[in-house]
């Protein structure tokens, strides 16, 4: 089994997923194996199983019709994810009216996708538009639930 964060939680929910958090503070692009302010990290996961992962991204509170928030899996083999191979292992959309993308309309949801890769470290990319708040929300790992699939 490769080396996962205890609770392997890409996102803890501690802060409001506002542009103010998402965006001009930086949470919602980590660089860092420590947690931010905002819950953000990266974990270390030096690859899948064969089978893969899920990643399971919760959204707890409804939003107006309006709101929209970008939610990427992403994977590099650099934890401060500055290198330009910077991978898109799974996207969050609900409808696939736009890839990425939940709408307000469409929250509380919870959303689970599977991803299976090579890189050593994942983080969750989030951001929304400056009037948009999709409150305290979490994103974690999770191994084998689609053992039987």
């Amino acid at each position: 089994m490769p080396g996962y964060d205890a609770n392997m939680e890409l996102v803890d929910g501690s802060a409001d997923w506002t542009y103010a958090n998402l965006v001009t503070s930086k949470y919602g692009a980590p660089t860092s194996i420590t947690r931010n302010s905002g819950g953000f990290v990266v974990l270390k996961i030096n690859g899948t199983p064969a089978d893969g992962l899920a990643v399971v991204l919760t959204l707890k509170e409804a939003n107006a019709d309006g709101d929209a928030l970008i939610a990427i899996l992403q994977g590099c083999d650099d934890y401060d994810f500055s290198s330009s191979k910077v991978h898109r292992l799974a996207t969050f959309e609900v409808d696939a009216a736009t890839e990425g993308v939940v709408l307000g309309s469409e929250t509380p949801i919870t959303i689970i996708r599977r991803f299976a890769t090579r890189l050593k470290y994942v983080r969750l990319y989030a951001v929304c538009t400056a009037s948009d708040d999709f409150g305290a929300s979490v994103a974690y790992l999770l191994h084998g639930p689609f053992e039987h699939l």
